[in-house]
């Protein structure tokens, strides 16, 4: 099996041909379910994760993205073991659940209204998807435990990658693969600025082998015209933003935490990547 979703800054048609795919309207699918039959999530579910997570500009493509990742690797491995690393509670991990069977599927986030929504979503489904509490930068799970981590939009809310990197390397089988998903701030008015994301991907070099060498050249993407962005996802739906409180309230937290305010909305795209554990 052969990825049709490519590594790196996605493209403008490569998004749109997704959206009409196969594959996002089975995902599709099982999250309007899953949303219909929520029930007993915690109280800051629509706060933190949104009402609807697919329906967000960025997700829409990470989610399939790091669909087809697990599935390219479950085609090789008959059973394996594998992480959601800073999950929050979405319907991500029990759709998966629905798909690999062969899979055991753990969750970890800091949240710890969350012990209680994934006990009683996996009653709802009937599945077995494990939840702990659980600090990125030191995680309770063995060395070399997993075959596989997946980490979506989560480094961009973290304060030391090197110790996240280093964690993940740590507790990843040799030969295991990490997948990871993370915005990138064209204006620098929000996380990931450019130096910073090319610094991450330098970090994540050190421990991992890049599934393709130029996803990884951050300036080389970005200078194209023809990436996704947030900007170009406001023309096309501006409901898949995230942003609904008044853009005042935004500016100014941009202008505390990165020292100028920026466009608004801003300036967003994402950097998705596939990667395998260095020995040694």
């Amino acid at each position: 099996m052969h990825s049709k979703i490519p590594d790196g800054i996605p493209l403008e048609k490569n998004y749109r041909t997704l959206l009409s795919s196969e594959l996002f309207q089975t995902i599709e699918a099982f999250s309007n379910q899953f949303i219909l039959t929520r029930r007993g999530g915690p109280a800051s579910y629509k706060y933190r994760w949104g009402a609807d997570p697919l329906h967000h500009w960025s997700r829409q493509w990470e989610y399939p993205f790091v669909y087809e990742k697990i599935s390219i690797f479950a085609s090789k491995n008959s059973g394996f073991s594998m992480l959601d690393a800073g999950s929050g509670f979405t319907f991500f991990p029990f759709y998966l659940a629905s798909q690999f069977e062969q899979a055991k599927i753990y969750c970890c986030d800091n949240n710890r209204a969350l012990t209680k929504a994934f006990h009683q979503r996996n009653r709802i489904n009937r599945s077995d998807v494990h939840f702990s509490i659980a600090d990125l930068k030191s995680l309770n799970y063995e060395s070399e435990q997993f075959d596989m981590i997946y980490c979506i939009s989560v480094l961009e809310h973290t304060d030391d990658y090197d110790r996240v990197v280093r964690e993940f390397h740590r507790i990843l089988k040799p030969g295991g693969q990490l997948v990871v998903t993370f915005d990138i701030s064209l204006d620098g008015a929000r996380d990931i600025p450019v130096a910073e994301a090319i610094t991450l991907v330098e970090n994540l070099a050190q421990y991992f082998h890049m599934s393709n060498e130029r996803a990884a050249d951050i300036n080389a993407q970005i200078a194209r015209p023809d990436i996704l962005t947030s900007l170009l996802v406001k023309k096309i739906d501006a409901s898949l933003l995230p942003w609904k409180f008044p853009k005042w309230m935004y500016k100014v937290k941009s202008l505390f935490e990165y020292g100028h305010a920026g466009i608004w909305p801003p300036n967003l795209t994402i950097c998705c990547l596939c990667l395998n554990k260095r020995s040694g």
